[in-house]
């Protein structure tokens, strides 16, 4: 059985509430190996929020997460 570790995990996510967190998050994320990185904005009236979402897994790699678990 493998770990739970972010080698066997296909997408992260993170909500962020404040805007100018979001450079910041990217850079560490980008430092830290991610292969994508996406920002998801949300809102409602006059409340705005991002969903930022990411791998570590290349293309291939999430091919091969898919196949393996997908029937």
């Amino acid at each position: 059985m493998k770990s739970l570790t972010v080698d066997n995990h296909r997408v992260q996510e993170t909500l962020v509430s404040k805007k100018s967190n979001v450079k910041s998050i990217f850079d560490k994320l980008k430092d830290s190996g991610a292969k994508s990185i996406r920002t998801i904005p949300m809102g409602t009236g006059n409340k705005s929020s991002q969903v930022i979402a990411w791998t570590f897994l290349t293309k291939e790699e999430q091919k091969e997460w898919r196949d393996s678990r997908w029937i």
